[in-house]
């Protein structure tokens, strides 16, 4: 058998020999090298195979043979069968768990088997067992570069190993590619000088070169694209003048990328320069067709004010593309720039005739009909009223003193023009208590102006009438400006009845006028906080005036949900007899409001507060429940549920109210 073993290896020596012959022997056959060497890796496969079957009895004989486990380990590990080699080792390792060196052995199988974070867990154990040990800090050192995680502890482990021993290759190797991970490129091509001083021939120099330029390819890579993603985020806030130096150090720094390119144009274009997006739009197309970049193109002509090339544009665009949306209003628009009035509404009638078109893009082209000039007697008749707005609305409230007021109206508005309208408003009032009973009609006529977008003024004015043929005047005069979730300014003075501001049951059938000034309004910040006060005012006619001022400090912890702090005090110059009218009182509590459900036809918020009436030691709590439902485009129906408990005249004070209400624009 020894002799059959020797002949073997004497044959793995030939034919290694030949085949180095063959590899430098200039002009050799490249399939003769591979012939050579397919003979050499079956001489081996042989050797390997018969040393397996050796020390397998061996290891059959005394399953404590560690030299039989660590030589069967070895050649399985040879043939890369390391599922049997793992399986040896582990065997051994169950009756002799604190054996370094087969342990040691095991790790580097699994390694050779690419189970890395397995191999991981090994060496820690052995270095738990052999801190200092140097072959233990190496290996890890290596897996911990070839993984690309434990950076710092790889980097100490290495460096251990060079200060005892500086020509270790193994260590000067993992060290020069952790330094490319760390983009450290100076520091890893200093470890590949020191590696070939050392061994110029070592086929790891090759290996690590090939790295080097990657990894200075992929760094400069991710440099650029941080630059790329920063002008991307400047550009969706809309600084775009700040994002266009980084979109020209990207695009200096990169090969040519039509995609970002375009972007460039876009971003040119939202900063105002027209021409120089229009050259990168024309540049773009010449090299190949793209409807998006014409589109953007024709955009911006249609922005710079070049009515001519916007309309020629979109004129094409919208006979190649006769079923776009946003080519369609363009092209539209186009005409209504060059005055072509007639042929822009021609375009939008045929919008709404022959595209299905959603509710927000029916919105945009009816505004385009708004912006036609009224000219002869078609515009007139077209544009009157520019809408009509059908409100009916009805509210219940009652309360622990028997009061219970019901109201029920409607009320009319036509629009004369975009910024004036008119309306009526006729509304019945009942108001009881376990005593007596009051029921007035009232009639009232409304001015409504919008002087900007964001800007309402409203007057309106009328008489109630009672059934002792007494008639009272009522008028309200208000203005709100508002960007919504920014902030919201409100004002308004209202002459009305007494009883409509303090439900009491003596206020019945006992008139008292009333002047109602309010002022109020909130101030939202983008972290969602929000500040809000609302100031009221009230001059009676028995000669009696008071105030109400509420403030609030809020903020949004999610969305659709706002809990905060609110302070109510009220105060009264005199104490009346006939209605609760404190000298003074104030509250402190907690408020919360949460939209349920909030989507683009139902909204609905609940919401309530609670707190501590200072002057009377009282609890004050209140509910309230609203919703908005848009059945259709033109209806919208509103409701609102109230509820709560508070503290009047030395006694508890519950009340009940609910109010609903309609929009049905006409």
């Amino acid at each position: 058998m020894k002799k059959i073993i020797l002949i073997f290896q004497l044959l793995v020596l030939f034919f290694s020999h030949a085949v180095i012959q063959a590899q430098n022997k200039s002009g050799i056959d490249s399939a003769e090298v591979a012939r050579l060497s397919a003979q050499v890796d079956s001489a081996k496969t042989i050797v390997y195979m018969q040393r397996i079957e050796e020390y397998k009895v061996k290891l059959a004989q005394d399953s404590t043979n560690k030299d039989a486990v660590i030589n069967l380990g070895r050649y399985y590990s040879a043939l890369q069968d390391y599922d049997s080699a793992l399986t040896i080792y582990a065997s051994y390792l169950n009756r002799f768990p604190d054996d370094q060196e087969v342990l040691f052995k095991y790790a580097l199988a699994q390694a050779d088997n690419r189970d890395f974070f397995k191999a991981q867990d090994k060496m820690r154990i052995l270095l738990k067992m052999d801190p200092q040990n140097l072959k233990y800090q190496l290996f890890m050192g290596q897996l911990d570069v070839w993984i690309g995680q434990n950076l710092d502890e790889a980097k100490s482990y290495l460096q251990n190993v060079l200060a005892k021993d500086p020509n270790n290759l193994s260590a000067l190797v993992a060290m020069s590619s952790l330094s490319m991970q760390q983009n450290d490129f100076t520091a890893a091509e200093n470890y590949m000088a020191q590696i070939k001083t050392i061994d110029s021939e070592s086929p790891e120099l090759k290996t690590l070169q090939s790295a080097l330029t990657m990894n200075k390819f992929r760094y400069k890579q991710e440099k650029n694209y941080a630059i790329l993603a920063k002008a991307e985020a400047l550009y969706a806030d809309h600084k775009c003048s700040e994002a266009l130096p980084m979109y020209e150090e990207f695009l200096n720094n990169s090969d040519q990328n039509t995609i970002i390119e375009k972007e460039y144009a876009d971003v040119n274009a939202c900063a105002g320069q027209y021409q120089k997006a229009i050259d990168i739009y024309t540049d773009i197309l010449n090299k190949g067709y793209d409807v998006n970049v014409d589109y953007s193109r024709a955009s911006t002509y249609l922005a710079m004010g070049d009515s001519v090339n916007a309309l020629a544009s979109f004129q094409k665009l919208v006979k190649e593309n006769p079923d776009d949306f946003n080519m369609n209003l363009n092209l539209g628009d186009a005409y209504f720039r060059m005055h072509e009035y007639n042929k822009a509404e021609d375009v939008y009638d045929n919008m709404k005739s022959k595209m299905q078109l959603d509710s927000s893009q029916i919105a945009m082209v009816d505004q385009r009909y708004k912006w036609m000039p009224v000219t002869g007697f078609r515009g007139i008749l077209s544009s009157f009223p520019t809408y009509t707005l059908l409100t009916p609305y009805a509210s219940y409230y009652s309360d622990n003193l028997g009061i219970r007021n019901n109201i029920q109206g409607l009320r009319v508005d036509l629009g004369l023009t975009t910024f004036l309208s008119i309306g009526a408003e006729g509304f019945r009032t009942s108001l009881s208590s376990n005593v007596a009973q009051l029921n007035v009609n009232s009639i009232r006529w409304d001015l409504t102006f919008r002087l900007t977008e964001n800007l309402l003024f409203g007057i309106n004015f009328g008489n109630s009438y009672y059934g002792n043929n007494y008639t009272q005047p009522i008028a309200d005069v208000y203005a709100r400006t508002e960007i919504a979730n920014n902030y919201a300014v409100y004002a308004n003075y209202s002459k009305l009845d007494a009883s409509q501001i303090i439900y009491s049951p003596y206020l019945i059938n006992f008139r008292i006028n009333a002047d109602m000034f309010r002022l109020g309004g909130y101030y939202q910040t983008k972290s969602g906080v929000r500040l809000s006060a609302d100031y009221s005012n009230f001059n009676f006619s028995d000669g009696n005036n008071g105030y109400n001022l509420a403030f609030r400090i809020g903020k949004y912890f999610y969305p659709d949900f706002m809990m905060g702090y609110e302070y109510v005090t009220t105060g009264f110059r005199t104490t009346s007899l006939l209605y609760y009218s404190p000298s003074s009182a104030a509250s402190h509590n907690i408020f919360a409001d949460w939209d349920i459900v909030k989507d683009t036809s139902l909204t609905v918020t609940i919401g309530g507060l609670i707190g501590f009436i200072a002057n009377s030691n009282s609890i004050l709590r209140q509910g309230y429940a609203a919703a908005t439902w848009r059945i259709i485009d033109r209806l919208t129906v509103q409701a609102r549920l109230t509820g709560g408990g508070s503290f009047q005249n030395v006694v508890g004070y519950s009340s009940f109210g609910v109010s609903l209400s309609a929009y049905w624009t006409l």
